[in-house]
């Protein structure tokens, strides 16, 4: 089962991060989960999705992980409600989400009238779940360029115009990118930038 899925926990994630209170300190760590990916699993072994989520949540809260980047791919699935999302309260996990349904890419099919209507679709999902205390943020693009990131903040701009003020994540792999990023910054800023390529582009220095 694990191997089949092994797509879904390729990059381990940490992430240090303060709990609601202020006295309290603990530390994040987690994976990398979409949920397509779980679909398929459970279609191929001939087994119930939610039998397959639970048994791994299990598995992932046996070991200490406590964090999700959870990409959802489809906004009116059910699964969220009434299998994700009670999996997270149950194992006491948390989650940043990443909009796989309304990801950010600059391609030809990417116009205007597009754009809007991902941003729409976007914002109404934001805006069902960003007080959920389970969803610590929500991400439409990783490593983006620095080329592109007007574009995006763009995108963003239209979404929080569905959705309000939401909490932004944004991981870069390029230095350039990071530093020019412009308005509305992340509220969850980092790297996904593994250990085996610092080794590499650091000079042998690792963190």
């Amino acid at each position: 089962m694990l191997q089949k899925l092994k797509n879904c926990f390729i990059f381990l994630l940490a992430v240090a991060a303060v709990c609601a209170s202020a006295a309290v300190k603990e530390m994040k760590m987690g994976v990398y989960v979409y949920d397509d990916y779980f679909r398929k699993g459970a279609k191929e072994d001939g087994v119930e999705l939610k039998s397959l989520v639970e048994e791994h949540f299990k598995r992932l809260n046996e070991h200490g992980v406590n964090l999700l980047h959870l990409g959802v791919s489809r906004p009116d699935d059910k699964a969220f409600d009434e299998i994700w999302l009670p999996m997270m309260k149950k194992y006491k996990m948390q989650a940043y989400l990443q909009l796989s349904f309304a990801y950010f890419r600059l391609r030809k099919y990417w116009t205007e009238s597009y754009e809007n209507h991902q941003a729409e679709k976007a914002g109404k999902f934001i805006a069902k779940y960003k007080n959920c205390p389970e969803i610590l943020g929500f991400s439409i693009r990783e490593e983006v360029s620095a080329k592109e990131l007007d574009a995006m903040a763009r995108y963003y701009k239209k979404i929080r115009s569905h959705a309000g003020d939401f909490p932004i994540v944004t991981l870069h792999n390029n230095m350039k990118a990071a530093q020019a990023h412009p308005e509305p910054y992340p509220a969850y800023f980092g790297t996904d930038r593994y250990a085996f390529w610092w080794e590499q582009s650091a000079g042998g220095y690792l963190a």
